[in-house]
């Protein structure tokens, strides 16, 4: 694996892996969106949005192994304090629906290296959050 791969795994699994305005429209162009959305706050550290907004709660609890409110705020601590070099969309390539659970597959890039990365989302109250994420 990777150098990045590894830290884009210890991200998603490690430290946990935006959807306001999201949901009620098209799937897979909303799931799609949250997944360019999760690199931003990667990229700018912003772990408000990460831990409250692009993910589900059960995702932070899971990779935290804490719960309610204590939870989330290691989520953001750990959020702030990633060092890596910046992530950059290259090529969102599928997105396929099931009901309320929709997969991207996307290629993302670190440092000039091209990963493809799969992201698990589902639609929580009429929004996508992200649920769990992988390379390949």
């Amino acid at each position: 694996m990777r150098p990045w791969a590894t830290t884009m795994a210890c991200v998603l699994s490690a430290t946990l892996a935006l959807a306001a305005g999201c949901g009620g429209g098209d799937e897979p162009n909303d799931a799609r969106q949250v997944v360019r959305e999760f690199v931003t706050a990667v990229n700018e550290r912003d772990g408000e949005a990460f831990c409250n907004e692009i993910t589900t709660r059960e995702y932070v609890e899971k990779v935290t192994a804490a719960t309610g409110d204590g939870a989330v705020k290691q989520c953001e601590r750990q959020i702030s304090r990633i060092s890596q070099p910046e992530l950059r969309v290259v090529r969102l390539d599928r997105a396929k629906a099931d009901g309320d659970r929709v997969t991207v597959s996307a290629r993302l890039e670190q440092e000039g290296e091209v990963q493809r990365q799969v992201f698990h989302l589902v639609e929580e109250d009429g929004e996508f959050r992200l649920t769990s994420g992988a390379t390949d």
